[in-house]
C-alpha cells in the first residue's frame, strides 16, 4: 500500500512543483521509505504485519482524496508480485490450450488469492466467484474491499486472461457476514 502511495505522490522531475508542496507529499517522505524497507525485511523472513497495523495503514490511506486510486494500484501491484513470486512456472497454464490450461489457471488464481489476501476464489460454471471470509476491518472495511477487488481482478487477468468485471454484491461494511464479488461481464478482448 505504501508503494502505491509513493507512486501516486511521486514528484515529477520537471521542476514545476514548488519545493514546499513537494515536502508535503506523504509518499515522498523518509517515513514511507523506511516503512517500505521494514515491510520488505519482514517479508523476507516470512513474518507478517499485524492486523492492527494494517488497519492503521488503511485508516491513513482512507483519509486521502485519492484513496480509491491508491488502493487499486496497491491491489494490482500486490497481486502481480504474489503471482510472480509463487506461481511463475504455473502461469504457463494460460499457454496450455483447452480445458486443461483453464483448469490449471483457475487453480493457480484460487491459490494466489488465498495466499495473498485470504480470499476464496471459486469458479462455479466456469465463472469467477469471490468470497472474503476473513475478519472485518471496521470503519476502513470499504477501502480494504477496494484493495481486495483490485487484487483479485488482477490475479484473474494475469493468470486466467479474464477481462470481465466483478460486482461487490455483499459487503461487511453494509452488514453482510462476508464480502462477495460476482462476475458482471466475462468478455475477452
Amino acid at each position: 500500500m505504501l508503494r502505491a502511495v509513493q507512486q501516486v505522490d511521486k514528484i515529477p522531475d520537471d521542476g514545476l512543483i514548488d519545493s514546499d508542496l513537494a515536502a508535503k507529499k506523504f509518499g515522498a517522505s523518509k517515513t514511507v521509505t523506511d516503512q517500505i524497507k521494514r515491510y520488505a525485511r519482514l517479508s523476507k523472513t516470512d513474518k507478517s504485519v499485524s492486523a492492527e497495523e494494517i488497519a492503521g495503514l488503511l485508516t491513513l490511506i482512507s483519509r486521502r482524496s485519492d484513496s480509491d486510486l491508491v488502493m487499486k494500484i496497491a491491489g494490482q501491484d500486490a497481486a502481480r508480485a504474489e503471482v510472480d513470486r509463487t506461481f511463475r512456472i504455473l502461469k504457463l497454464g494460460t499457454a496450455i490450450p483447452g480445458s486443461l490450461g483453464l483448469k490449471v489457471s483457475m487453480k493457480v488464481a484460487s491459490r494466489a488469492s488465498r495466499n495473498l489476501i485470504g480470499i476464496d476464489l471459486t469458479f462455479p460454471g466456469g465463472q469467477p466467484h469471490v468470497v472474503s471470509p476473513n475478519g472485518a476491518f471496521g470503519d476502513v472495511q470499504p477501502i480494504k474491499c477496494l484493495f481486495d477487488a483490485a487484487a483479485v481482478a488482477e490475479i484473474l487477468h494475469v493468470v486466467t486472461d479474464f477481462h470481465g468485471a466483478l460486482a461487490h454484491t455483499e459487503c461487511r461494511a453494509r452488514g453482510a457476514d462476508s464480502c462477495v464479488w460476482s462476475v458482471i461481464s466475462s468478455e475477452k478482448d
